[in-house]
């Protein structure tokens, strides 16, 4: 029985079938490790970060990762870099009023744009092997600055989450059913007997 949420699988050696059922009480359990890269793109999953924890980031996870601008052109980690420590926030109020015998109008416009001297990464693509004995893939981390608050955050959110999830744990069941062969059948979904 094939977790795919958990990553693991367990066997029921003495299971049996429906003319001769067995106690399954005789059980394994395999559980995929997690590595450190995943690991690190998940706790920042869904953050805000203050400048400096992602430079952080970026500067741990440097070799596996690649930043790109708004249009997907790649930029050099040692200028996302200097564009994140440096993201200047500049807020501009425009009011206008108008005043009639009768009536009045009066209308407000605020504008809060956050930029750099160096171009501000648009994501942050890094390259790694989710679980030992899966294939290396590319997760791509986009960044928005949030200008709302006092000091500039920056909020990562990993692209296409979901569907990452579920190819990993679709890779997973492709790997279990290699390595079992005709063994024993797979069935994804957990069975507490």
């Amino acid at each position: 029985f094939v977790n795919a949420e958990d990553m693991s699988a367990r066997i029921f050696f003495n299971l049996g079938d429906v003319e001769e059922p067995g106690h399954g009480d005789w059980t394994g359990t395999v559980k995929l490790k997690r590595t450190a890269e995943l690991k690190a793109v998940q706790d920042i999953d869904g953050k805000k970060l203050a400048q400096k924890q992602l430079v952080e980031f970026i500067e741990d996870w440097a070799s596996a990762l690649t930043a790109k601008d708004a249009e997907g052109n790649d930029l050099t980690i040692s200028k996302a870099i200097g564009a994140i420590r440096n993201i200047k926030i500049k807020a501009t109020t425009e009011a206008e009023h108008e005043t009639r015998d009768l009536g009045g109008r009066k209308s407000s416009l605020e504008v809060i744009e956050a930029s750099s001297k160096d171009v501000i990464p648009h994501a942050l693509v890094m390259k790694l092997i989710p679980y030992d004995e899966l294939a290396q893939r590319e997760v791509t981390l986009r960044l928005s600055v949030i200008t709302s608050e006092d000091t500039p955050r920056i909020a990562v959110r990993i692209l296409g989450a979901e569907a990452l999830g579920a190819s990993i744990a679709d890779e997973f069941k492709k790997v279990l059913a290699v390595k079992i062969g005709d063994a024993a059948t797979l069935t994804v979904g957990t069975f507490i007997p």
